[in-house]
């Protein structure tokens, strides 16, 4: 519910328009207010300087001492997440990540593409990805999945980190790990659709994407068949999908226009119901 506020002056669009082009919305060049400062958070884990330092000249010295920062000196009893113990410091892994996205924001050049997949901060996002722990991998991308917000540069650029760690063909190592990454990508996004609502705005764009892109091949990954289960919740997500477009449909009467969505009316149910 946190995540899915937003400020009165944003216009929500609905994120299941078939029209719906991000990149021409207004309000993804907002930079959204930042109550605490993530770097206060790096400085006192003492790694503000090499995080800036890497981001500024990338190394694989500095990489390696950014990730080793991350790790818990003894894990802690978790319960909830599908992990019998935590063994990084999710605060820490939080907060990285959203210094990195407000310095990426900051670094753009001028009329230039909001989301560059060759710079620093990407590199560095993807260091940490391309580890072999998946619990890192899970922890790493919850936090990119919390700032998936409204509509603001933030959550414009992290849909498209998302898709790109989705979709990308050079960005891993070997197809194991480009498999594994797509599962963790589809939990962490599945385990905040499956709850009630509301939803935040950019998560459901993010979602949407990945489900109904052609070139993703989503309902093809082995993942989604190795539980019937888990098959027939991705199979509702892209039926409720559908069933929730929105398309104008012209009335030649009065020359007004009204939501197809509103018309075929027959498939509105939630994700939770389908699910059950």
């Amino acid at each position: 519910m946190v995540n899915s506020a937003a400020p009165k002056s944003i216009t929500i669009p609905e994120a299941f328009d078939i029209d719906l082009d991000v990149e021409k919305l207004p309000a993804l060049k907002y930079v959204p207010v930042i109550r605490s400062d993530p770097s206060q958070v790096l400085l006192q884990h003492h790694i503000r300087k090499p995080v800036d330092n890497y981001l500024r000249i990338p190394s694989n010295s500095l990489l390696r001492q950014i990730v080793a920062s991350v790790k818990l000196a003894k894990p802690i009893c978790e319960s909830g997440i599908g992990f019998n113990k935590t063994c990084y410091d999710t605060v820490l892994v939080n907060s990285l990540i959203l210094h990195t996205v407000r310095s990426a924001i900051e670094d753009r050049p001028k009329n230039s593409p909001l989301f560059n997949a060759k710079s620093f901060q990407v590199s560095l996002i993807t260091g940490f990805m391309q580890e072999d722990s998946i619990e890192l991998k899970y922890h790493v991308l919850s936090a990119i999945a919390n700032n998936l917000r409204y509509p603001n540069a933030h959550t414009h650029w992290l849909i498209y980190l998302v898709l790109h760690y989705f979709g990308s063909k050079n960005t891993w190592n070997n197809d194991k790990t480009k498999l594994q990454v797509q599962e963790i990508i589809s939990r962490v996004l599945l385990e905040r659709i499956i709850s009630n609502k509301p939803h935040p705005w950019g998560l459901l764009v993010c979602l949407t994407e990945i489900l109904k892109n052609d070139e993703f091949k989503f309902f093809e990954l082995p993942f989604t068949k190795l539980n019937p289960d888990i098959q027939r919740v991705f199979e509702a997500l892209l039926q409720h999908i559908k069933n929730n477009s929105i398309k104008k449909i012209e009335l030649p009467e009065n020359n007004t226009t009204i939501d197809e969505a509103t018309i075929n009316n027959g498939g509105n149910a939630t994700v939770a119901s389908a699910s059950a």
